[in-house]
């Protein structure tokens, strides 16, 4: 099974790069190259990308949208290492301080999935 190396990824403080910019670095890393602007991303979001069938593992580089009840309407990205683990950077306090990215198991947010999606590449 494939793997994204997380090297240089782990540790970023939020202040310094939200889940969205985060995103953006873990995906550049295999060539899947995302708007600067998340609302981009979203406006194009089927033209990037395709859902993944539900019940098939996620890949590493698949990317995992998250919404959690204390922030309804307002969406959370992490990109899966491997079918098991996902990178995601998360706030620590309400102020955007204290938090960083960091790998997680997928299973423990399978509640807050909304979309798992995969990079449509070219033919």
């Amino acid at each position: 099974m494939r793997q994204m190396h997380v090297g240089g990824l782990v540790g970023i403080p939020f202040s310094e790069k939200d889940c969205y910019q985060l995103a953006r670095m873990a995906l550049a890393r295999d060539r899947i190259d995302l708007p600067e602007n998340p609302a981009d991303a979203l406006t194009a979001r089927e033209a990037l990308f395709e859902e993944v069938p539900a019940g098939e593992m996620l890949r590493a580089y698949d990317v995992i949208l998250l919404e959690f009840p204390r922030e309804p309407g307002k969406q959370h990205v992490g990109v899966a290492c491997d079918g098991f683990r996902f990178l995601h950077t998360r706030n620590g306090t309400a102020d955007g301080t204290g938090g960083d990215s960091r790998v997680d198991r997928i299973a423990d947010f399978e509640g807050y999935i909304v979309a798992r999606l995969r990079a449509r590449r070219p033919a």
